[in-house]
């Protein structure tokens, strides 16, 4: 077993090392931190709920990235409907579990413009 991740291919340790952050997000999250009740995977979502309470945990990321996309002299910036007439923003969102900060930014870049 030692140093069996080293050998690994990367589109494998890809696969586990996000693997081990779900089931360790999953395990750490199986009783409510408010009232201490079972907590229940919400199908389709990255959700636990408890079952007494109703309390949402969810995986607590830190990695953001931010991009601004270039052609030429433009760029494409984004635009929420909550924000005020004239308002944009560049294209940014949060890195999941085992995602490179490159996927992350297409899978980004996809979902606020469809690119």
């Amino acid at each position: 077993m030692k140093g069996y991740l080293t050998e690994v291919v990367d589109e494998d340790a890809h696969v586990l090392l996000r693997f081990f952050g779900w089931v360790s997000w999953y395990n750490r999250n199986r009783y409510c931190s408010c009232c201490g009740h079972v907590t229940q995977l919400v199908v389709n979502q990255s959700e636990k709920r408890c079952v007494s309470c109703g309390l949402s945990s969810y995986p607590s990321w830190s990695l953001a990235i931010m991009v601004l996309l270039k052609k030429g002299r433009q760029v494409l910036l984004a635009r929420s409907s909550y924000f005020r007439a004239g308002m944009y923003s560049a294209l940014a969102g949060f890195v999941d579990i085992g995602e490179s900060a490159e996927d992350a930014l297409c899978r980004e870049v996809n979902e606020e413009v469809g690119l």
